[in-house]
This record gives C-alpha cells, sequence and structure tokens, in this order.
C-alpha cells in the first residue's frame, strides 16, 4: 500500500472511531439528562379554591377529575 493510501485509511478510521465516540457519549448523556427528569418532583396541580395544600392531598384520590372540569387546558 502506497502510504498516501495508508494515511487516507488511517484518517478515515480515526474519523469513523470518533464519530462513534461522540454519539456514545451523547446518547449517555442524553440518558442521564432523561433519568434526571424522571426524578424530578412533579407539579402538582390544584383547583382554583380549594383546600389548604396538605388537606387537599389527604383528601384526593387522584381521579382526574378536576383535570377533565379545569377550563385552562392543563
Amino acid at each position: 500500500m502506497s502510504k498516501k493510501a495508508s494515511n487516507a485509511r488511517r484518517d478515515f478510521l480515526t474519523r469513523i472511531s470518533q464519530g462513534t465516540a461522540l454519539a456514545a457519549t451523547g446518547g449517555l448523556v442524553w440518558m442521564y439528562l432523561l433519568n434526571q427528569q424522571a426524578r424530578a418532583t412533579p407539579f402538582a396541580i390544584r383547583p382554583p379554591g380549594s383546600l389548604a395544600e396538605s388537606d387537599f392531598n389527604a383528601r384526593c384520590i387522584k381521579c382526574g377529575q378536576c383535570v377533565d372540569a379545569c377550563p385552562y387546558d392543563t
């Protein structure tokens, strides 16, 4: 093999390896961020004029009817 062809092959394999490493790193970072987002505390929605938060949470059965009835597209 000529030196020019050998260098071209080496450059090609180097670029492929760099691209693969970059894609793998990006995938790992993306998975980490999704995992952190899943662990985040969910935002609790309470109807306007409802009880105090502790009382509302004690009585809420999480049926979703308040979300269905809400006129604000929650």
